[in-house]
């Protein structure tokens, strides 16, 4: 049975979910023997190898806290200075994007990378780049740098099918390289259940918080993420009843649909809908909804063609959803 969802891209900004609202769920578990994770002593050794970079992000999102827009300047010199680590530049950039919207912030990442053709530049525009685009450029980076390893965490993301539980066990062997890739922990905490692994996901969960500043909401998604997985959907349900963002109202959405609670989760996804018309997300949910759980086609049909129209305008969504929502299409109208 599918289950709502939503894009599979983490992000730093302090006020931003970085956990899946949900991925489509295969309704069997893999047969391969569960891949190996780095032990958690292992991982806060890395972190600590990292800790000046995680107190500079700490420092950047402060001033992003504190001043807001006023620090926009001082943070746009900060991502193009000498020596900047690509993980400052892509928290930067997710300033950006809650600051400035996807369209223009794409449009700006875009033209750096085909000014400059670096690989961490493609990497960059691949992050906020539509669906399609994103695939392409996180290979351009690759092909660049065939070692570029948050590229090669993205393009797993980007990939992921339900047809190949490959990308599972790719990102389990960089994190197993690499304990102290963030990204790809994050990464993992989305895919696993995707690929019916709630195992996976809490180990990831375990991890966090990966920024220094603690985000309680954040880690209430990853906590509740990982009961929802295991079918605790009441603990769910209970630890996202004090969440108030929208990431954390999109999970409990899916967290009712679980718990055979489908008018309140209707009713909580036209609600995000009337706050934001534009979230291809939250248009999905009710569409698929409505599709497998209610059975009513006719809104069915108009959500997910709203999915495709938005997605058309430059909307970004999971090639998988999007894909989804044209096959769900051509069933109703050959009905």
């Amino acid at each position: 049975m599918n289950s709502l969802t939503s894009s599979i891209r983490p992000r730093w900004g302090a006020k931003l979910a970085v956990v899946a609202v949900g991925v489509l769920t295969p309704a069997c578990s893999l047969l391969n023997p569960a891949p190996s994770l780095p032990s958690y002593d292992e991982v806060v050794e890395a972190r600590e190898h990292d800790a000046d970079e995680w107190k500079r992000i700490e420092q950047l999102l402060a001033t992003w806290e504190q001043q807001g827009e006023l620090a926009l300047p001082s943070l746009k010199l900060v991502a193009h200075g000498d020596g900047i680590s690509l993980r400052i530049r892509a928290l930067i950039q997710d300033i950006e994007l809650d600051y400035y919207g996807p369209v223009q912030v794409a449009a700006d990442y875009h033209a750096i990378w085909r000014d400059s053709h670096l690989a961490d530049d493609a990497y960059l525009a691949a992050r906020v780049a539509n669906a399609g685009a994103a695939l392409g450029l996180a290979a351009a980076a690759i092909q660049l740098e065939p070692q570029h390893l948050e590229a090669r965490v993205l393009l797993l993301g980007l990939g992921a099918t339900a047809e190949d539980a490959s990308p599972l066990d790719k990102l389990v062997e960089i994190i197993d390289d690499n304990p102290g890739c963030a990204e790809a922990w994050r990464l993992l905490a989305e895919l696993s259940p995707f690929y019916a692994r709630p195992d996976l996901a809490a180990a990831a969960a375990e991890v966090e918080p990966w920024l220094p500043v603690v985000d309680p909401e954040m880690l209430l998604l990853l906590r509740a993420e990982t009961k929802l997985a295991n079918g605790e959907n009441e603990r769910a349900l209970a630890l996202l009843q004090s969440c108030k963002r929208r990431p954390g109202r999109m999970l409990r959405a899916k967290a009712m649909v679980a718990n055979n609670e489908l008018q309140p989760a209707q009713h909580l996804l036209e609600q995000l809908i009337a706050e934001q018309p534009e979230d291809p997300i939250a248009h999905f949910n009710l569409g698929l909804l409505a599709y497998e759980y209610l059975h009513d086609f006719s809104l069915a049909r108009n959500k997910f063609s709203r999915v495709l129209e938005l997605a058309e305008g430059g909307a970004s969504i999971p090639l998988l959803q999007s894909t989804q929502c044209r096959l769900w299409l051509e069933r109703m109208d050959a009905e």
